[in-house]
């Protein structure tokens, strides 16, 4: 009987031969590496028997998952052996393999013969071949990350796994001697789990090589110039400083504009140079950023960086934390000083509470709902001014009555769309509240963050808060009778960050006035943030509570959120007006 000779030809070479790009991809047809050449090397990689583990850190949109597909379908076709996708949930592992997964193997003609001929050959969330079967599985599911060994293990997007799970499904190699550990994603926190992967690795980034002198330097944001002087009204042209973006060489100062032949010499002539050549040759990783893909230009960079820089200084670090990991690829570091009782005092102006304030443009006013020892509420009032991060506090206290804080709103000239109560306790209560009176429930999540779709550019952007309904006759025979009432979802942790950014003044200008009490004070200080080091070198944060009441710290947490969503921090533009806020 005559047998096929094996493939010896490169995973990159095989899979222009025999890969069809799934129709989400908009080159269409047969893969190529020439639409992305910068990957040959690392698909060279994982075929290399030495290397059990290889690590991609990298921009978002720039050819990562469709690389780990096209080496899944290698490895499944020449190396066929039990191999494992993981996403980061449930609901994109389905729609991963329905979208992208399924429709590569029935186009890919090696794949497709292999296939069993039940009706469980493919389904949505597993493939079964005659010698290897393919499970694909979301991070949250710890039973699937803990029950199936496995040869070949994808790792995709780790950035958005829950805590532990990464270090759980490593494990699930650990019966194959020849096991390979593929992780790609877009890095979140500085020692993350994909930024230590890449730091353990041989940390082979990309080099482009300068025209002019021929040596090779890092492509990196911080070599990317633009001129200075385009404004208008002390805004952007970036008609006008789109055409002055260079990449300027470091060693002759040669300046490199965004034109296709050049930007193709920069994906087509770079190469990868290991700056940890004597990590061991079992782990192997790769970075690059968003300026290599030809296809992403550089004016779009810079307008997110600028955009991003004008939030930060204006109180909203997200955006340029999403810039830092999503564009150019590297951790987030943060920055934020301790927060003690000193530091809030640093911030006390030359004003007193109520005082009136020329620079207001609006004030919001938060409420903590308490039952301990009696209902009650605390609240603070916080003034903003029209340009800038700057803002004010205005007033805060303790009310007993439903009655009181509406005269307490209504006396210090806070409208009832600027004014928002904790619905976390007494949630029916609280909702109803809120509809009688046009108020803003809110509520503390333990989401890292949140993802939205950005309604003028059409992508998907990720923030802080996001936005549920309630029902006001939650748990009564009324339940599903009357309109709902929108609710606002935060994120405790990412908004403590920014809060302790403000009150640090590292961004924006967050005061007290001169006679503000130590009780406020010591409520704002009632928690400080750890750091905690795991015994596998991975780094962590935590918010420990070290004082009994932060009630108006969570008032300050809320009014942060509210400005935030309703554009008053984080914007160079005119805040939106009475009638469009938090409706």
């Amino acid at each position: 009987m005559a047998m096929t000779p094996p493939d010896r030809s490169t995973p990159w070479e095989w899979c222009e031969k025999n890969v069809k790009v799934d129709p989400t991809s908009p080159f269409q047809g047969l893969w190529k590496s020439d639409v992305s050449p910068w990957v040959r090397p690392i698909m060279e990689e994982f075929a290399n028997p030495r290397c059990s583990q290889l690590t991609i850190m990298c921009s978002a949109q720039s050819s990562k998952t469709q690389t780990l597909i096209c080496l899944l379908a290698w490895a499944l076709s020449q190396e066929p052996a039990p191999a494992m996708w993981v996403t980061s949930n449930g609901g994109e592992a389905g729609y991963f393999m329905k979208t992208r997964m399924t429709p590569t193997i029935l186009s890919c003609a090696p794949l497709a013969r292999q296939l069993l001929t039940t009706q469980y050959a493919l389904t949505t969330s597993e493939a079964n071949f005659n010698n290897a079967s393919l499970y694909v599985t979301g991070a949250v599911s710890k039973s699937s990350l803990q029950s199936k060994p496995v040869r070949w293990l994808f790792l995709d997007e780790v950035r958005n796994y829950p805590d532990g799970a990464l270090e759980m499904v490593q494990k699930r190699t650990r019966a194959y001697w020849n096991s390979k550990q593929t992780i790609v994603s877009t890095p979140d926190m500085e020692n993350d789990g994909i930024h230590r992967s890449f730091l353990d690795g041989n940390q082979q980034t990309y080099h482009y090589q300068c025209p002019n002198c021929e040596e090779y330097n890092p492509l990196q944001w911080g070599n990317v110039k633009w001129a200075d002087d385009c404004k208008v009204d002390g805004k952007y042209d970036f008609d006008k400083l789109a055409d002055t973006i260079r990449l300027v060489c470091p060693i002759c100062e040669h300046e490199v504009a965004d034109e296709p032949k050049a930007r193709n010499a920069i994906a087509n002539n770079g190469k990868f140079i290991a700056l940890n050549p004597t990590a061991p040759e079992s782990r192997s990783s790769y970075y690059w950023n968003a300026l290599l893909p030809p296809w992403v230009k550089w004016r779009d960079l810079v307008e997110e960086f600028l955009s991003a820089t004008t939030a930060m200084k204006n109180g909203d670090p997200q955006p340029l934390k999403d810039f830092i990991n999503e564009s150019a690829g590297e951790p987030w570091k943060e920055s934020m000083t301790a927060i003690d009782d000193d530091t809030i005092d640093h911030r006390r102006e030359d004003y007193t509470l109520g005082t009136e304030w020329d620079d207001e443009y609006c004030r919001f006013m938060a409420v903590d709902v308490q039952g301990g020892g009696g209902l009650h509420y605390w609240y603070t009032i916080r003034a903003f001014a029209r340009e800038g991060a700057h803002s004010r506090l205005i007033a805060y206290g303790k009310a007993f009555s439903e009655i009181e804080l509406l005269e307490i709103a209504k006396t210090n000239k806070v409208s009832p769309l600027r004014c928002v109560i904790d619905s976390g306790w007494n949630t029916a209560t609280v909702i109803r509240f809120c509809q009688r009176h046009g108020w803003k429930p809110f509520r503390g999540d333990g989401a890292k963050h949140y993802s939205a779709r950005d309604k003028t550019t059409g992508k998907t952007i990720k923030q802080i808060w996001t936005e549920t309904w309630a029902d006001p006759e939650m748990g009564t025979k009324a339940q599903g009778l009357k309109k709902r009432v929108k609710r606002y979802i935060w994120s405790n942790d990412a908004t403590k960050n920014i809060l302790a950014e403000l009150m640090g003044g590292t961004i924006g200008r967050w005061t007290i006035p001169k006679n503000t009490g130590q009780d406020y004070i010591q409520q704002l200080t009632s928690e400080i943030r750890e750091e905690k080091k795991e015994a596998n070198g991975r780094i962590s944060y935590a918010w420990k509570q070290i004082r009994r009441d932060n009630h108006l710290r969570d008032c300050e947490l809320m009014i942060l959120v509210a400005s935030i969503a309703t554009k008053q921090l984080g914007y160079d533009r005119e805040p939106l007006d009475n009638e469009s806020l938090l409706v």
